[in-house]
C-alpha cells in the first residue's frame, strides 16, 4: 500500500493536495481517498521527513507527528483487513478518532479578548478534565495540567506589572517583552520557550473559535529557541561506572549533603533523614541504569515489574506497552536489568519523573561528571556553559540505548523495534555521536567497500 496526492483548488481560492491510498486488491488497483486535504509544501514536508515530531501541521490542526500516526493506522487497516464494502467507514471512524475538532461547548464563551480571560477557562477546563490532549482522545496528564496552572499564575503577575493582554496585542513586540521581563527573573531559557509554547495553544484554541484574526502561533519565530539540554548520553562504561559506584561511601555522603545544602538551602542539621534520601539516591540510580539499558521512555520504565517478563523461544523478554504510543514492544532482557528488579521484589521503586530527574543530576555530579562538553551543531543562539552532569535527565537514559546499540552495529530497524520509533529518519536524528564517533560507525559500515 502507498499514499499518493492529487491537487485540489480549495473553495477559498488555494491549491492544495487530497490524499489517497492506492490498494492492491486479488488483481486489481484500489484507490482510496482517506478524507484529508492540506498544502503541498506541507506534504512535501512530511514526504521528504524534514520536520520535528513536534512541527505543527496547520492545515490539520494536529502535529507532524500524529499525523504520521493517523497515517499508519490507515495503511494498517488497509493492509490487514480490507473490505471494500467497509473501507470508507473504517477509515472514517480512525479519521475522527484522532483528527482534534474543538467541542462546541469548550472556553468558547469569552466575551472580550484578553488572553489571560480564555487562559482561565482553559484552565479551570483542564482541571475539571473536559479537555482532551490535542489531536487525541486522552485526557491531560496531571504534569501538564500542573505547568499550565504555573503559567497561568506567571502570566497574571506579568499583567500585574505591566497591562492586560489582548489576543491582537500578541506579537513579536510582545514577544520581546515578555521575554525582557522573564529574563529580569532569571527564568531559563527553555522555561521561557515553553511558556510560548503554552501561548500558542491557546491562541491556536482563540483562532480556531473565531475570538481572534491573530494567527501569530503559525510563525515559527514566535517561540524562542530551546536550548539543546538533551544532546548528550551515557556511553557503555559510563553505565558500568554509575552501576557500581558506591553512593553510600563517606565521600559520597559529604558530596551529597554539600549538593543539597547548595541546592535546596539547607543546613546541616535538616539532614535528619538522610539515611532516606541516600536509599532514594540509589532507587533513582537503579531506575536510570534500567531505562539505559531497555531503550523506553521514562514513563515507560518506570513502571517496569516481572509481570512484564514473557518467554518466546527460549529467550526472556520484557513485554512493554509504551505509554506515548500505545505499541507493544519486546525488549530482549538484559540480565542487569533482571538483578534490579529481583532487588526490589519484582517491581520498580515508585518514584515521580521529577525526582528522579533531580537525583540523576545529583549522582552524576557526586561521581565527578562536571565537565562541559563540546556539543558539535550547536545552534548558534544556544548558550554553553552547561556542565555534562546538568544535561543528564531521565531522557538521557532512553537516547544513551539508542546510541550505544547503533555504536555496536545494531541495525536500526532492530533498534526501531525495541524503541518503538516511528521513522528511520526520526531514529537518525534521535541519535548523538560526535564526528570522531560517526567516522568509526561508517567505517563499520562500509567494511569491504573501501579497500
Amino acid at each position: 500500500m502507498k499514499y499518493f496526492t492529487r491537487n485540489v483548488k480549495g473553495q477559498d481560492g488555494v491549491d492544495y493536495v487530497s490524499i489517497y491510498a492506492r490498494v492492491r486488491h486479488y488483481s486489481e488497483d484500489k484507490k482510496i481517498a482517506i478524507g484529508f486535504k492540506i498544502l503541498p509544501s506541507e506534504w512535501e514536508s512530511y514526504r521528504s521527513g524534514k520536520f520535528n515530531p513536534t512541527d505543527w501541521l496547520p492545515t490539520l490542526n494536529i502535529s507532524f507527528s500524529h499525523f504520521q500516526f493517523i497515517l499508519d493506522q490507515i495503511k494498517t487497516c488497509l493492509e490487514n483487513s480490507f473490505d471494500p464494502q467497509t473501507v470508507a467507514s473504517d477509515i472514517k471512524k480512525i479519521r475522527e478518532q484522532n483528527v482534534f475538532v474543538p467541542a462546541e461547548n469548550k472556553v468558547i464563551n469569552c466575551k472580550d479578548k484578553y488572553f489571560s480571560v480564555l487562559l482561565e477557562q482553559y484552565v479551570t477546563d483542564a482541571k475539571d478534565g473536559k479537555i482532551l490532549k490535542q489531536g487525541k482522545s486522552t485526557p491531560l496528564t496531571k504534569g501538564y495540567i500542573k505547568d499550565i496552572i504555573h503559567f497561568y499564575n506567571k502570566f497574571t503577575q506579568y499583567e500585574k506589572e505591566n497591562e492586560r493582554v489582548t489576543f491582537d496585542e500578541m506579537d513579536m513586540t510582545f514577544q520581546q517583552k515578555y521575554i525582557r521581563w522573564c529574563n529580569a527573573r532569571n527564568y531559563s531559557q527553555n522555561v521561557i520557550a515553553n511558556d510560548f509554547g503554552s501561548m500558542c495553544r491557546i491562541l491556536r484554541l482563540a483562532f480556531v473559535n473565531k475570538l481572534t484574526k491573530n494567527d501569530i502561533f503559525l510563525n515559527p519565530n514566535f517561540v524562542p529557541t530551546r536550548l539543546i539540554t538533551n544532546a548528550v548520553y551515557l556511553t557503555v562504561e559510563q553505565i558500568e561506572e554509575m552501576r557500581n559506584y558506591n553512593l553510600r561511601s563517606p565521600e559520597s555522603t559529604e558530596k551529597f549533603k554539600e549538593i543539597w545544602m547548595r541546592e535546596y538551602d539547607l543546613k546541616d542539621h535538616d539532614f535528619i533523614y538522610l539515611d532516606s534520601m541516600i536509599r532514594t539516591m540509589e532507587h533513582a540510580r537503579d531506575i536510570f541504569i534500567a531505562g539505559c539499558l531497555t531503550g523506553q521512555r521514562v514513563s515507560d520504565y518506570l513502571r517496569y515489574s516481572n509481570d512484564m517478563i514473557v518467554v518466546v523461544n527460549d529467550i526472556i523478554f520484557l513485554k512493554v506497552k509504551q505509554v506515548k504510543t500505545k505499541k507493544t514492544v519486546m525488549i530482549p532482557l538484559d540480565k542487569r536489568v533482571r538483578d534490579i528488579l529481583n532487588r526490589y521484589n519484582g517491581r520498580m521503586p515508585k518514584m515521580c519523573d521529577s525526582t528522579l530527574n533531580d537525583y540523576v543530576h545529583i549522582i552524576c555530579e557526586i561521581m565527578g561528571w562536571t565537565w562541559t562538553p563540546q556539543i558539535e551543531n550547536l545552534h548558534r543562539s544556544a548558550k554553553g556553559g552547561y556542565r555534562f552532569c546538568d544535561l543528564v535527565t531521565s531522557h538521557t537514559a532512553r537516547r544513551s540505548f539508542a546510541t550505544n546499540a547503533y555504536k555496536a552495529g545494531v541495525p536500526l530497524s532492530s533498534i526501531i523495534a525495541i524503541t518503538g520509533h516511528a521513522r528511520e529518519e526520526g531514529l537518525r536524528r534521535y541519535l548523538k555521536l560526535n564526528a570522531a564517533e560517526k567516522a568509526v560507525v561508517a567505517e563499520k559500515e562500509m567494511n569491504g567497500f573501501m579497500q
